[in-house]
């Protein structure tokens, strides 16, 4: 064993120069950088602690002079001054110290008192790491006159190290936690402040009483400390609520004590004692433990096989790897391995049934193995090769490369590796062993298979910064008795053993498979975990591992080809596959800029008992799980039909989810990034360029930026449009308004072709918000912004014009602000007279008031006397302050009078409700008040209702349940509608208020919360509410009873504004006029026009139209002049354009697909003849642009004219084809310019 260890730098310098025999063999070199003195200390910065009293005890004081003395030995040598000078140094010390103790010792109080500071177990600390170091500086010179009293001291330092663990735990603000936990709670107050601590804890324990079970060594084991320990944290969750400082002070003492017990089980197992102690230690335990061993199983054949594995010459491999170095002469050993195992523990977990450890509380897992700290024992082979990894990786990392150790580490690693496999191809599976059989797919194609047992080793060799293997935690799914509903959220588990199985049955084809498999395991476990759990980010940390082995790999070759594919339903991977795939991965992997998936709440369909409404209101549901299957089956036969179902998911989370809800924005974001996706995915197509899904494309992330565009507070400037009235009245009925969520309805549907008719309704939406809000207001400058901000996306992603070219790019931020400013200045004008009206109606009300205290001075100089007759002489001398004084008390007091009803403060009332069909609402009335104009107000706290409330539909309620709301409003006392009561729930049972009806009296345990949609129980009821009331006691005592929740008013509700939504959402265009223009060389009494409004489309000047002929088929034929005659008929002249079978041409001749020919014949048409529009290009612009409302089909391309005389094709002219200008009142066309220019080839006429 003395092989493999090394000892310390100042041990190993004090034998070199003794002239011992026997000398370790040379471990790992230091390097040359490497401080001798790690923790470098002076007189200076002794004396600067000793000034800001920074010694709570002479201990530590002592404990860095001898720091500095050990320093000084480390570096010196023992002949140089220096180190005579530090060994004197220390003795004066020792010597001045011993003198100061002995005189106060006759002070000293009694040693049987228990002091519960930190400062006595943390100098018992620091006196067993004093010892421990002066023991190994003795072993190194031959002094081992101390040996037996350290190891008593150590025997103890491992409760007190836990102890001082938790007495010097502080939060961030360095606040110790430990305090409230000092003692329990007082019996004979106990009856004050804590009357039933002691009937809800069963348990008390506090930090005393755990300190004296440590002085008395009451403790065999350090789990049953720490089992005392999380039932103090335990008690205080228990009992105090879950917001209060000492509940969160718990949970921080319940995560340090864990983490603490898990960092001291490798000192618990380490051998501190002599090794021919250890050996007989090891021996007695091995005889106990093979008692019991169950050589059948598949975790103790592994062990077995490392333990006895020799090499050719019958020597033990596993010889020095039986138990953990001395911590005594290999301290440095400790502090350089995070996690020590040997094979003496392993065999300990294989065999211990009772738990090491209790975990303080159930930890949700995606792929979790019951780890042996949990229940004693390991679960699968892997967990016990994983184990073996590290013992080896320990023994690598800690010995030099030529050493023997090292060697024997490379021969017992293969072995270990070699049998796991050959473990792991015989799993038992339900009581019988399957044998995998060995197909040898792969025996040609080595690099493949190296390939992905180099992706899955990456996985298993990583090992985190704390010395633990995240991958053990997926190396089996987890179990269905302890997380039966893993299997309910995840539809398609996997594990690390399956595509390890996978890999040496040769099933996957190609990389992409087991990569789509890592993947799927790591969503798995994000999706079922929460984020930010230890589990989660081990996933993110496992998939980034992932990926960075890929990208060390490089491109993959064509290796599938060598493979021989037995099924032969199973075809190879097209290139639409991959184009699905990766369209499919691109939205579920879609992460925003504060990594956040945004795909999780897509992945299942709501739950039909928490939602019923969603499946009345949505009628095609889809997940991304339904359309991962759809994936899987081929289903799809092109990205448009993946992406039609991906924009249902998304609309239909849009249609059911409020406009300022996070899932609609998100639901905004994926879309825009599947028509993105899908842009880009077919640029490498030599198709030509789908317009109008680009121009859709184009529009959505416009929409989106604006809607999604938000300012430093992360607010979002669309939310507060959210406060407009949904209608308007229009011809005195509700018309429900143009809206945000009105738009996106349209663009969804593809009504939209223009960005000037997209433009138009979102500046109209929010001119309407300016319009309908004060110049002062949020909403006004959130337009503002709203509508800059949408300029600059649209030139931004129009390029300037260079992408998409149309007349809405002719309106900018110059005319935004000129039109805001005349819509400020006109709205000014209007608020201005307000104020004035205002002022002067306060100047009347003074005057009335005035009238009004001269009037009616002597009935309240009355009403006052009636009330205080003993200060009727005061009145005397001043009656009319009094009545002014009064007349102020009865405009704001503590009751008011309408209707011969008496209202006071504290009283529960009904008030009318804001829609007809609707149940009053119940305020609790908190003031009241007349207002300036005369009128009787009141303020008040509203309480809802369990229908007016948000919830899920398990959540049952009481009778007559009300809930206290933060939502507070002034009412005016006329909309009163009569008294009601309600009472707290442990009133309302036993009790019931006297003069009212059964029916008007409610029953209230809990607050909700309107904003963040919850509720909380209420926990002291306000005196106020029930000190106007008289409670009677009831004859018997009402049992509660709860009841479902009904959900049909809201779902109704909600598909009325789903059926007013739909019906607005249906886009009307708006009728083009007719432009006359004059024209010198027409007809006298005709009108001739540059657009005219066709019974079958819009036409201008220079369009090209189908014009039907008698035979019913369609000609092409421009339009060059447009006019009425007198009676009001219109015709339209202009050439022919012809295809290529109306002309002759030899039979090999290639032409365009779309390709016609001007022709030189030019007809008179009626417009009733035109059968629709489309669109002839030259060449040039043929291979770069197209209008965007013209389909692909529709468009031609012209660069040849046609002589019918000469039956002649020649090119055209230089100028090209006839260009039309007109007037500012014509329709522009809207120009997409193409990415790239495409290449149309040539086709023989039969397929033109």
């Amino acid at each position: 064993m003395s092989k493999r260890r090394r000892t310390s730098s100042v041990a190993s310098r004090q034998e070199e120069e003794t002239d011992t025999d026997s000398t370790p063999e040379p471990s790992r070199k230091r390097k040359k950088l490497d401080p001798v003195v790690s923790n470098p200390i002076d007189l200076l910065k002794v004396q600067q602690k000793l000034k800001t009293d920074e010694y709570e005890d002479i201990d530590e004081l002592s404990a860095d002079i001898q720091l500095m003395v050990n320093n000084t030995k480390a570096f010196y040598k023992r002949t140089s001054q220096e180190y005579k000078d530090a060994c004197e140094l220390w003795e004066l010390f020792v010597g001045t110290k011993s003198r100061l103790l002995d005189s106060l010792e006759e002070a000293s109080e009694s040693k049987g008192k228990i002091i519960l500071k930190v400062g006595k177990l943390a100098r018992r600390a620091a006196a067993a790491a004093e010892a421990r170091k002066q023991d190994v500086e003795s072993v190194a010179e031959g002094e081992n006159s101390e040996s037996s009293s350290i190891a008593l001291d150590e025997d103890m330092n491992q409760y007190e190290e836990l102890f001082t663990a938790v007495m010097m735990a502080t939060d961030p603000d360095n606040r110790s936690l430990h305090t409230v936990f000092q003692l329990l709670p007082s019996k004979k107050v106990i009856h004050l402040r804590y009357p039933e601590y002691y009937e809800v804890i069963e348990n008390p324990v506090d930090l005393k009483i755990i300190a004296t079970k440590i002085q008395q060594n009451k403790y065999t084991t350090l789990s049953e400390m720490e089992k005392d320990l999380l039932q103090m944290t335990k008690n205080a969750c228990l009992f105090n609520e879950p917001g209060s400082q000492i509940y969160k002070d718990a949970k921080a003492l319940k995560k340090i004590i864990t983490s603490k017990k898990i960092e001291s089980l490798s000192a618990i197992t380490a051998a501190l004692r002599d090794e021919d102690e250890e050996s007989d230690e090891g021996e007695t335990m091995d005889e106990e433990v093979d008692d019991s061993e169950d050589t059948d199983n598949p975790r103790w054949q592994l062990y077995e096989a490392v333990k006895t594995a020799t090499t050719n010459a019958g020597v033990i491999l596993s010889e020095p790897f039986w138990k953990l170095p001395s911590k005594r002469y290999y301290p440095d050993y400790f502090k350089e391995i995070k996690n020590p195992v040997s094979l003496f523990q392993i065999k300990k977990k294989l065999k211990l049934l009772p738990n090491i450890i209790q975990l303080p509380h159930k930890v949700k897992r995606g792929f979790s193995i019951l780890s042996y700290f949990q229940r004693g024992d390991y679960g699968t082979v892997s967990e016990v090769a994983g184990d073996m990894n590290i013992m080896f990786e320990n023994a690598k990392k800690y010995n030099r490369a030529d050493s023997k150790l090292y060697k024997r580490v490379i021969g017992a690693d293969s072995d270990s590796e070699d049998d796991s496999d050959d473990k792991l191809s015989r799993r038992k599976i339900r009581g019988r062993v399957l044998t995998t059989p060995k197909t040898h797919r792969y025996k040609d194609d080595l690099p493949l298979k190296k390939r992905f047992n180099a992706l899955a080793k990456c996985l298993l060799d990583y090992v985190h910064e704390d010395g633990r293997q995240p991958i053990l935690m997926f190396m089996e799914k987890p179990s269905k008795k302890l997380y039966p509903d893993y299997f309910q959220v995840i539809t398609d588990p996997i594990d690390m053993l399956t595509i390890q199985s996978n890999i040496t049955n040769e099933k996957y084809n190609s990389e992409e498979e087991i990569v789509n498999d890592f993947k799927l395991m790591f969503n798995n476990c994000r999706q079922y975990n929460e984020e930010g759990s230890m589990i989660y980010e081990d996933a993110n940390k496992l998939e980034q591992v992932l990926m960075d082995k890929l990208r060390e790999l490089g491109p993959m070759h064509d290796y599938t080809k060598k493979i021989k594919v037995v099924s032969k339903t199973k075809k190879n991977t097209t290139v639409q596959a991959q184009k699905l795939r990766t369209l499919y991965d691109t939205i579920r992997d879609y992460r925003d800029p504060k990594v956040r998936q945004l795909s999780l709440i897509f992945q299942k369909l709501p739950s039909k008992n928490e939602y019923p409404d969603y499946y009345e209101v949505i009628k095609r549901p889809i997940d991304l799980e339904r359309i991962g299957q759809k994936l899987k089956s081929n289903q799809y036969e092109s990205l448009e039909d993946m992406v039609s179902d991906f924009v249902l998911m998304f609309d239909n989370a849009c249609k059911y989810n409020e406009p300022d809800s996070q899932i609609y924005k998100d639901a905004l974001m994926l879309q825009r990034v599947a028509l993105q996706t899908k842009l880009q995915l077919r640029e490498d197509e030599e198709a030509v360029p789908d317009v109008n899904a680009a121009v859709q494309e184009l529009l959505t992330s416009l929409f989106i930026s604006i809607y999604n565009h938000q300012d430093e507070e992360g607010r979002c400037f669309s939310d507060s449009m959210a406060e407009l009235p949904e209608h308007d009245e229009v011809d005195g009925r509700k018309v429900r308004a143009l809206s945000f969520d009105l738009i996106k309805r349209r663009l969804d549907r593809g009504l939209y072709r223009r960005l000037d008719i997209f433009q138009e309704d979102v500046f109209a939406c929010l001119e309407r918000a300016r319009r309908l809000s004060r110049t002062d207001s949020q909403v006004f400058e959130d337009s503002i912004e709203l509508q800059s901000y949408f300029i600059k996306q649209r030139d931004e992603l129009c390029r300037g014009g260079d992408l998409l070219h149309s007349p809405a790019l002719n309106f900018s931020l110059l005319h935004l602000a000129a039109t805001v400013e005349s819509t400020r200045q006109h709205k000014l004008l209007e608020e201005q007279p307000e104020e004035e009206v205002e002022t002067r109606s306060s100047e009347d009300s003074m005057k009335v008031s005035q009238e009004a205290e001269n009037n009616s001075a002597k009935a309240i100089f009355t009403k006052f006397c009636l009330r205080n007759c003993s200060v009727y002489a005061k009145i005397l001398l001043s009656p009319r302050y009094f009545c002014i004084h009064l007349l102020k008390q009865e405009a704001s007091g503590e009751s008011m009078s309408f209707n011969q009803q008496v209202y006071h403060v504290s009283d529960f009332v009904y008030a009318e409700p804001k829609e007809r069909g609707m149940e009053p609402s119940i305020i609790h009335i908190e003031r009241l008040w007349n207002n300036q104009e005369g009128q009787q107000m009141m303020y008040g706290n509203v309480f809802f209702r369990p229908n007016e409330t948000y919830h899920v539909t398990t959540r049952k309620f009481l009778e007559k349940e009300v809930f206290k709301s933060d939502i507070h409003k002034a009412t005016p006392l006329e909309q009163v509608l009569g008294k009601c009561c309600v009472l707290h729930v442990k009133d309302y049972v036993c009790s019931k208020p006297e003069g009212f009806l059964e029916k008007d009296v409610y029953v209230c345990e809990s607050r909700y919360s309107s904003r963040a949609r919850a509720f909380k129980k209420i926990k002291v009821w306000p005196f106020a509410m029930t000190q106007n009331l008289k409670l009677l006691e009831r004859d018997e005592v009402i049992e509660p009873k709860r009841i479902m929740s009904v959900f049909r008013e809201r779902i109704e509700k909600h598909k009325e504004e789903i059926a007013e939504l739909e019906e607005r959402e249906k886009f009307l265009e708006k009728e083009k006029p007719n432009v006359e223009i004059f024209y010198p060389q027409g007809v006298e009494g005709h009108t001739y026009y540059e657009q005219y409004n066709a019974p079958a489309c819009l036409i201008r000047s220079g369009d090209c139209v189908y014009v039907k002929n008698g035979s019913g088929r369609q000609l092409i034929a421009q339009v060059d002049t447009i006019w009425t005659t007198k009676v009001g008929v219109c015709y339209f002249r202009g050439p022919w354009l012809v295809t290529p079978p109306e002309i002759p041409h030899a039979p090999t001749r290639l032409f365009y697909k779309q390709e016609v020919f001007l022709s030189l014949l030019e007809d008179t048409h009626s417009v009733d003849s035109i059968a629709g529009k489309c669109a002839v290009l030259e060449h040039a612009e043929y291979i770069s642009c197209r209008p965007t409302e013209i389909p692909e089909s529709d468009v031609f391309v012209c660069e040849s004219m046609y002589d019918e005389a000469k039956q002649q094709v020649k090119k055209l002219m230089r100028e090209g084809l006839k260009k039309y200008s007109h007037s500012n009142a014509v329709s522009e066309d809207e120009i997409y310019f193409f990415r790239r220019l495409i290449n149309p080839p040539k086709v023989s006429q039969f397929l033109c």
